[in-house]
């Protein structure tokens, strides 16, 4: 133990002397250099020399430098030129040299000898020559000199330890590729030499791209200088980098791409300067492919993400390519891990250049077309046909467990193995658009099939469908054979589903590959011109409403696509089969040189034959396509409401311009259902529109039709025949008022126009017998107006009963009239007056048997006859003219305007003389009248408004009719004249019509002045200003129970109003509505010397009348007021008032003395009652109620006999039920006094004189 801890100690102490006598030896050795080094810089030209001699080649140095790093001293060379052998051009220029100085090394040799050397700023040009020779060339920046060729430095460099190198610039020449260039400006390498083995590691910087570098790492053998006397291995990597900026200048084809970000690891095996073997992996992402050659900026492919590993590794006579876990992303559509193997091999022997013989063999587990034909562009292949239909066709697939087999040059082969899947294609030329398409192919050159097993495939033939045809189900054999002339196509066990349609077919097609010309020499019956199709087919289970998407629509004419479309609207077929057999440029086969034919049952169909036509429904046929024509029959189906049988449509020419339609066959059913066919079928409703659109009928008929019609677009004109028997119908036309019933008879249609004879009705309960007939234009020899004529009976108090039950007791009796209307056929409006040809009609009777007690001017007595007659033309939904005449009696022309609401205009004229239309809106009245009384009119007018509006009261009714349109002006002279009881003689009425009202100007004997009375009695006053209005009666006109709401608000002013022989003076009355009935603002009443005042209200409270009345007397003189109120001899002076505040159930034009309520005051002075009876009685019956009216008029006359003097007479009454009270009536005079209390008729009465 003691020997072990000897040794360790004795060991332990030499190390520690020996490593404090080198520390020693280090400082002393460090300190000499340290004192050395400043001198270098005076030996900077020996320096030169020396370093010139050891590279063998010119060097100029402009500084020297030494510094201690590490273990040893190093020299620094500053700013460093290497010249070319005469020293004139810079091969290679040196920012800063380091030179690390071996001391071993130094005196072991005897001469300087150094172990690392550092580069930095390193400015080089290397140069592959076009024989495959690295050389250094002449290197300047910014200058473009004759490039010196110098590879002295580069053999320096090769036989160097380690030397590491800072690139500032370097450029590389590639002449061997065409001499493209490339700029590196950040790299760093390091290279180690052993002989003639060479390890090179470091990075190079992307070009434009500072912040990315490549890391690059090289293992060689040989002359690396020489082109074919190296071999070695190299690696390189990347990540996240922009590789296209570092390839760009190396070859012309990165200048197509451009990519986000890359990551990259490459290992390379090459044999003397030869690849043998490469393998690695990449991940590219955003790579787009650009079109340089079409314009800038065109993008021929774009892709997110390309990912993958390959092994690449050369043979014999070819190469080999492995790739796995290939991965492309693109449009959200992404590939499975795909793997897959190339195999190139060139003809042994041969120059395969010159007789460019390949074969290329690769197979695989996936491929995606559409992501790869872009690349096709980046072979810069010229006038390919091939490439060019790929690109137009947008054609794509994804081709699964694929097989593939090329042979070059000089006979092109290849075979072809493949699941394929989603096939797809755009129509191009003469190929189908597809998608989809599913199955197994096999083919090569000359041939090929294709198992077909498809779901939901679309395909899109555009030379003989409009639409793209989606199947459920796609499978068959399909097969083709190309030879120099055609492609054979064959179609075996074809099977197609959409939906429940289902179709088996056979198909054989021939595509001629060049079109015959008449440089052929062959007659167009015997040169094909193809495609030839040889088709027959089963199907099942069509739906109507889908067949014209599957007819050929591209050769069948467009006129007969546009009437498929719009005529096959729905139906189920069961089943059907097809024939196609010939050259598709002869179909649709008139001549027999090929076949088409259809068949099939159709059940529920719809046929819509004609544009806006009513279809054919519930249709069970069967329907033929024959060659160029179609044949549909059918027994069993309806149009509208009505079943037809017996029906055929035949179209002879599908192609014929126009297009000809036969309809035949029978149509049972509602009448009305024939008249609404012709009004929804358009050339049927331009010739009997106007007959037919204000017809309805009841009842049901048998129309037997034959029609044609003839289609151009969308333009249908029709010849009809037929015949339509009608029993027992009833027909209501809009200008008969009345419904014809019990109609019975035949009409005829023809081609322009309907005819029928004697067709029986009833008219208002009576016969009446019918002619129809059709007038033809004899220029045009077209149809002009269809000419109704009808003649019967009337019975006048039936017609009073149903439109006008007011004068059903002024009417009766019968007679006979005649009807005939023009109803034009073309309602066609004049381009010029934008009008249609009118309806014309004259109605006629002479109504002998008819007694009319009426007023003057209309009244008649039966057998009397007046010949009548109404003339109209009416031209629809414009306007309608109508002229009247009533024997000599009335002659009036009116004219409605379908304007707005509505626009009356006329004149009636009473009296013989013109008439004509006034220019504005209303009813204009002219002429002479005997006797007219307004009384009667207003009665029979407000009775037909209460009959017509269906209500009683206007009160109860808020709608007010507004009148304002019906009335224009009057001019009338009327001998007798009465309205409200009142009457008037010789009168002249001028009449016109305001915003508001009528304003009348009459002029007779009784009365002048103007009345304006108001159209909307509920909302505007009847006004007057009158001269002068002499009163004719009191309380007549035939007036019953007046309602006070129905009165309207009354302002009126009359200077002068007398009354038989009585003078009021000047009249003002004011009369307002309220809502229970009327208020009397004011009647203000001024005889001579007297003024009286007086309000009120008339009104209904509950159902019951009640009026109120205050009135105010004042007179200055009541014995004048009383002569001129015709009471001469009752009073004579005085001076007073008189105050009256009463009540009363009732009218206040009907004063009910029994319930009187209220009071009266009188007050009178200084006059005198002439005469007057002595008795007590007398002299209280002067204030009797019973003669209160008579007071109220100041009249006397009845109580007076010799007179009184008074000085006062004064007293209160109460009245009450018709009794007055009073406990202080006095009468004060010079010769005599009296008191009186109590009720009038039981006073207690005491007379003082």
């Amino acid at each position: 133990m003691k020997f072990l801890f000897f040794l360790f100690h004795l060991v332990w102490k030499t190390l520690w002397y020996s490593f404090a006598a080198v520390a020693v030896l280090a400082a002393v050795l460090f300190s000499i250099t340290r004192m050395l080094l400043p001198t270098l810089g005076d030996y900077s030209v020996t320096v030169e020399d020396y370093f010139s001699q050891f590279v063998n080649q010119p060097i100029r140095i402009q500084s020297l430098d030494a510094e201690w790093r590490g273990w040893g001293p190093s020299l620094v060379l500053n700013n460093v030129w290497l010249l070319d052998s005469q020293g004139r051009n810079t091969i290679v220029r040196v920012s800063k040299a380091r030179l690390g100085l071996g001391l071993w090394k130094t005196i072991k040799s005897g001469q300087l000898g150094f172990t690392t050397a550092d580069l930095q700023g390193v400015d080089l040009s290397i140069t592959r020559m076009p024989d495959g020779q690295i050389t250094l060339t002449g290197f300047e920046i910014q200058k473009s000199e004759t490039p010196v060729v110098d590879d002295t430095f580069l053999e320096w460099l090769l036989q160097q330890g380690r030397i590491g190198i800072q690139f500032s610039n370097m450029l590389y020449e590639d002449r061997m590729a065409g001499g493209r260039k490339r700029h590196f400006s950040n790299v760093a390498l390091s290279l180690m030499n052993q002989g003639d083995r060479h390890l090179i590691e470091g990075w190079i910087g992307i070009p434009k791209q500072p912040d990315q570098r490549m890391t690059i790492f090289v293992d060689a053998q040989g002359d690396l200088l020489q082109s074919d006397q190296w071999s070695g291995r190299l690696y390189v990597s990347g990540n996240d980098i922009n590789i296209i900026n570092l390839i760009s200048s190396l070859t012309p084809v990165a200048q197509k791409f451009s990519v986000g970000t890359s990551d990259f690891e490459i290992w390379s095996t090459w044999d003397k300067a030869k690849l043998q073997r490469m393998q690695g992996k990449i991940a590219f992402e955003d790579v787009v492919i650009n079109d340089d050659s079409v314009r800038t900026g065109q993008e021929i492919a774009q892709y997110e993400q390309v990912t993958g590993r390959f092994l690449w590794e050369q043979q014999r006579s070819g190469w080999q390519l492995r790739a796995d876990q290939v991965q492309i992303k693109n449009h959200n559509r992404q590939w499975p891990d795909s793997q897959f193997v190339v195999e190139y091999q060139t003809a042994i022997g041969m120059d395969s250049k010159a007789n460019k013989q390949f074969q290329l063999n690769a197979t695989g587990n996936f491929l995606r077309t559409q992501d790869l034909t872009p690349l096709l562009a980046l072979l810069d292949v010229k006038n390919s046909a091939v490439i060019d239909k790929l690109h137009a066709a947008k054609a794509g697939v994804d081709i699964h467990d694929f097989s593939l087999n090329y042979a070059a040059a000089p006979d092109p082969q290849f075979e072809l193995s493949a699941e394929l899947k989603n096939l797809h294609a755009v129509a191009y030329q003469d190929f189908p658009g597809i998608k989809n398409i599913s199955g197994r192919i096999q083919l090569n050159e000359k041939t090929g099939y294709f198992l077909l097993n498809s779901r939901n495939a679309i395909v899109d033939m555009p030379q003989l469908f409009r639409h793209d045809i989606v199947l459920n189900q796609l499978q068959g054999d399909i097969g083709w054979k190309v030879d120099n002339n055609a492609v054979f196509v064959t179609g075996r066990n074809v099977r197609i589903r959409e939906a429940q349609f289902t179709l088996e077919a056979l198909l054989d097609i021939e595509l001629p590959l060049h079109k015959s010309s008449k440089a052929d020499g062959k007659s167009a019956a015997t040169k094909k011109q193809g495609p030839f199709i040889n088709l027959i087919a089963q199907f099942a289970n069509a739906e109507g409403s889908k067949a014209t998407r599957k007819l050929p629509a591209h050769i069948m004419g467009p006129q007969l696509v546009q009437w498929l479309d719009r005529g096959i609207v729905d139906g189920h077929v069961p089943s059907g089969n097809l024939v196609l057999h010939g050259d598709v440029s002869d179909f649709p086969f008139r001549h027999g040189n090929g076949v088409f034919k259809i068949n099939f049952d159709i059940q529920r169909g719809i046929l819509n034959y004609g544009k806006d036509w009513p279809p054919l429904k519930d249709l069970d046929a069967t329907v033929e396509f024959n060659g160029p024509g179609l044949t549909i029959t059918s027994n069993n189906g309806r149009i509208l409401q009505s079943k037809i049988s017996n029906t055929v449509v035949n179209i002879s020419d599908l192609n014929a311009k126009p297009l000809t339609i036969k309809i035949k066959g029978d149509v049972n059913g509602a009448t009305q259902d024939k008249a609404d066919y012709i009004l929804a079928s358009p050339p049927l409703r331009r010739k009997f529109g106007q007959f037919f659109e204000d017809i309805e009928v009841k009842g049901n008929s048998l129309l037997q039709l034959d029609m044609d019609l003839y289609v151009v677009k969308d333009d249908v004109n029709a010849d009809v025949n037929g015949d339509l028997q009608l029993v027992e119908n009833n027909i209501h036309y809009l200008w008969f008022g009345e419904a014809l019933t019990a109609v019975n008879g035949n009409i005829n249609i023809i081609p322009h126009g309907i005819k029928a004879n004697g067709i029986k009705a009833d008219f208002y309960a009576q016969p009446t017998i019918i002619d129809i007939d059709t007038t033809i234009n004899e220029k045009t020899n077209e149809s002009e107006f269809i000419r109704v004529s009808a003649k019967g009976n009337f019975d006048s108090g039936d017609l009073s009963k149903r439109y006008l039950p007011v004068m059903s007791d002024l009417v009766s009796g019968n007679s006979d009239w005649a009807v005939v209307s023009y109803i034009p056929v073309d309602s066609t409006p004049n381009p010029l007056t934008n009008q249609s040809e009118p309806v014309r009609f004259t109605a006629k009777s002479d109504l002998a048997g008819v007694e009319v007690r009426l007023p003057t001017p209309f009244a008649k007595r039966a057998g009397q006859q007046l010949p009548t007659a109404i003339d109209g033309t009416l031209h629809i939904d414009s306007d309608y003219l109508f002229r009247v005449n009533y024997g000599d009696r009335v002659n009036a022309l009116l004219k409605y305007s379908e304007v707005g609401e509505g626009i009356w205009r006329g004149e009636v004229r009473f009296g013989s003389g013109p008439v004509a239309l006034p220019e504005k809106e209303g009813f204009r009245f002219v002429g002479h009248v005997q006797e007219l009384s307004a009384d009667v009119w207003r009665s029979l007018i407000s009775q037909i408004g209460e009959e017509n509006s269906g209500s009683g009261k206007q009160s109860q009714d808020n709608t007010v009719r507004d009148f304002s349109g019906l009335f224009h002006s009057a001019d009338l002279t009327i001998d007798r004249f009465q309205l409200f009881g009142q009457e008037a003689r010789n009168m002249v009425l001028n009449m016109s019509g305001e915003e508001h009202a009528m304003l009348l100007n009459v002029n007779s004997d009784e009365l002048k002045g103007e009345i304006r009375i108001p159209y909307d009695t509920m909302r505007h006053p009847l006004e007057m200003d009158l001269e002068r209005w002499e009163l004719t009666s009191s309380g007549e006109g035939g007036q019953g129970e007046v309602d006070p709401r129905d009165i309207p608000a009354i302002k009126a002013f009359a200077k002068s109003v007398s009354y038989k022989d009585r003078r009021f003076g000047s009249v003002k009355l004011e009369v307002t509505k309220i809502v229970e009935g009327l208020r009397l603002e004011q009647l203000v009443m001024k005889p001579r010397s007297t003024t009286i005042l007086a309000t009120g209200k008339w009104i209904i409270v509950g159902s019951e009348q009640k009026s109120d009345f205050d009135l105010h007397l004042t007179s200055q003189n009541l014995g004048e007021t009383m002569d001129d109120l015709d009471y001469i001899g009752s009073i004579a002076g005085g001076e007073g008032n008189i105050d009256i505040n009463v009540s009363w159930p009732g009218a206040l034009t009907n004063v009910d003395v029994e319930h009187l309520q209220g009071n009266v005051a009188i007050n009178f002075k200084k006059g005198k009652l002439l005469a007057i009876d002595s008795g007590a009685g007398r002299i209280f019956g002067l204030f009797s109620l019973q003669t209160l009216p008579k007071r109220l008029i100041l009249d006397f006359s009845d109580v007076y006999q010799k007179g009184i003097v008074f000085n006062e007479i004064a007293g209160d009454f109460t009245i009450e039920d018709g009794d007055a009270y009073t406990n202080n009536f006095s009468l004060n005079g010079p010769a005599a006094k009296a008191q009186a209390a109590g009720r009038i008729g039981c006073l207690n009465v005491r007379i003082i004189g």
